[in-house]
Parts: C-alpha cells; sequence; structure tokens
C-alpha cells in the first residue's frame, strides 16, 4: 500500500497546469466597463488633510477630557482631606495622570 502512494506522488510531481486547454462549460463573458476617471491629486491631498484634521480633534477632545478627569480627581482627593501642594497630593496626582 506504501508503494501505491508514493508511485502516484512521484508520477504527480513536476506537473502543473501549463499546456492544458481546460475550459469552463458556457460561453465567454466579454467585461467592458467604462474606464474610471482618476482623481485629481488636490482630491487626495484635501481628503488627507481633513483625515488628518478629524484625527487632531479628536485627540485634543481625549486630552481635554482626560485633563478634567485629572483635575475632578484631584478635587475629590482635597475634599477627602490631603492638602494641596502636599507630597501626597503631588503623588496622587502624578498616579491619576499616569495611563492605566
Amino acid at each position: 500500500m506504501a508503494e501505491d502512494n508514493n508511485a502516484w506522488s512521484e508520477d504527480n510531481i513536476g506537473r502543473s497546469s501549463v499546456g492544458r486547454t481546460a475550459k469552463r462549460p458556457g460561453k465567454e463573458k466579454v467585461v467592458d466597463s467604462p474606464l474610471k476617471k482618476s482623481k485629481s491629486m488636490e482630491y487626495y491631498v484635501e481628503r488627507i488633510s481633513e483625515s488628518m484634521m478629524e484625527r487632531t480633534k479628536n485627540e485634543k477632545s481625549a486630552i481635554s477630557r482626560e485633563q478634567d478627569e485629572v483635575t475632578e480627581l484631584l478635587q475629590l482627593a482635597e475634599q477627602d482631606g490631603v492638602p494641596n501642594g502636599s507630597e501626597l497630593y503631588f503623588m496622587a496626582a502624578e498616579l491619576f495622570r499616569t495611563p492605566a
């Protein structure tokens, strides 16, 4: 049985579909589409610029939100009795600003 597998494998080594003329059943279809007009460099620069402005706006919004959260947390720390300007206050501020 092992000989049959080896014989089959050796017979098929190096064979490919090159030179074979297998055709699919049915008619050959020709696709005739109009040429797409390429967009100008100005269009692409404008899209990139808009994308960058949107990203910058989102980043600024995220930074502003983070700053608001840190300010709120520091106010809560002060309300709990941590004096502003103390070593504990600055340690808390550093911890609040450090990403998780």
